[in-house]
């Protein structure tokens, strides 16, 4: 039907896109060799620093009446309420097109969880740009700035954040509370604190 391939030429569409995006990496890595080993060396440029032990992150017990609990119902809430507004973001700029689309909630199709802006091909490209840019500058940045950019996340993620990305996850994902706290939340935090070690 028209619908079916709409959707496969949209699929193609993404296809192109990726392919450009691997093609460029592809390129730049032929190039990488001998930066690669200065990376290297300026990622131990200061042996002295310490990074701290880490466990994997506790799961969180969601007791009736517990803050937590209380505080992924109200984000919960809020979020259903309105949807949330997702820009395209390049290059830390904030882009908004007339082309806005919706994200339900898998589990109640009448509840729009978020608009977000679509992006055609012009942006699609800026924002490879973009990334592949900062790529490089965050290959020489010091490691003791990366890993402190990790941690830094990881502590938020496991504090400040933590409700709203259990609701986002329960809501985006259709998941329990458990499988938000595992998938979402645990499983990130253990990737940001042992990346740095």
């Amino acid at each position: 039907g028209r619908g079916g391939n709409a959707e496969f030429g949209e699929f193609q569409t993404f296809q192109h896109y990726f392919k450009q995006i691997n093609l460029r990496l592809a390129k730049m890595l032929r190039k990488a060799t001998h930066s690669a080993l200065k990376i290297c060396v300026r990622g131990m440029s200061n042996p002295a620093v310490q990074i701290p032990a880490v466990n994997n992150e506790p799961l969180s017990n969601f007791l009736p009446g517990s803050k937590l609990l209380d505080d992924v119902m109200e984000e919960i809430e809020k979020m259903r309420a309105a949807p949330t507004d997702v820009p395209i973001v390049i290059g830390g700029k904030e882009i908004r097109t007339d082309d806005v689309r919706y994200q339900y909630v898998p589990h109640d199709h009448k509840t729009k969880l978020a608009k977000f802006s679509y992006a055609d091909e012009t942006l699609i490209n800026d924002a490879i740009e973009s990334c592949l840019e900062a790529r490089s500058k965050w290959e020489m940045t010091s490691f003791e700035h990366r890993a402190a950019v990790h941690l830094r996340a990881a502590d938020r993620l496991a504090g400040k954040y933590r409700a709203k990305i259990l609701a986002a996850t329960i809501l985006g994902q259709s998941k329990t509370l458990q499988q938000a706290d595992i998938d979402a939340v645990a499983e990130t935090i253990d990737f940001y604190r042992f990346s740095v070690q």
